[in-house]
């Protein structure tokens, strides 16, 4: 086995083993769990949905949908924690950068804080309409 080898078994394998390598997460994992593991339903939307949200996770929804998906988990100034995602999506024949963020309660139920286009707040419904879309 060469030098190379050697640093390569003893150091990275075992650093991607516990840190998930390939993972998208940073930040606080068991916040950025909530949500992923979590699944959405009604009372998470302004007018309610329809939609069977108990078919896959947010996680599995989000990351099988927008493309260069990442997480992140935080407590904000205020002491709120904070799950936060990225990615990227068509909208209107241009990639956007989607964002989400997630105020997780102490009782680990979630809802949306906040949805951004581009770096810009764009309007709850618009989110809403997008995670439908998400979950279709």
């Amino acid at each position: 086995m060469t030098h190379l080898n050697k640093i390569f078994c003893l150091i990275v394998l075992p650093l991607c083993f516990f840190s998930g390598c390939g993972s998208n997460v940073s930040g606080d994992p068991e916040i950025v769990n909530v949500v992923k593991n979590g699944h959405f339903d009604d009372s998470h939307f302004m007018f309610g949905s329809d939609i069977d949200f108990k078919s896959k996770t947010v996680g599995e929804a989000f990351e099988d949908f927008f493309q260069s998906p990442s997480w992140n988990g935080f407590v904000s100034d205020k002491g709120k924690k904070v799950a936060e995602f990225d990615g990227k999506a068509e909208l209107m024949g241009n990639t956007v950068k989607i964002e989400f963020q997630f105020s997780v309660n102490d009782d680990d139920t979630f809802e949306v804080a906040y949805f951004g286009i581009d770096g810009d707040s764009a309007p709850q419904i618009m989110g809403e309409g997008l995670i439908g879309k998400v979950f279709e």
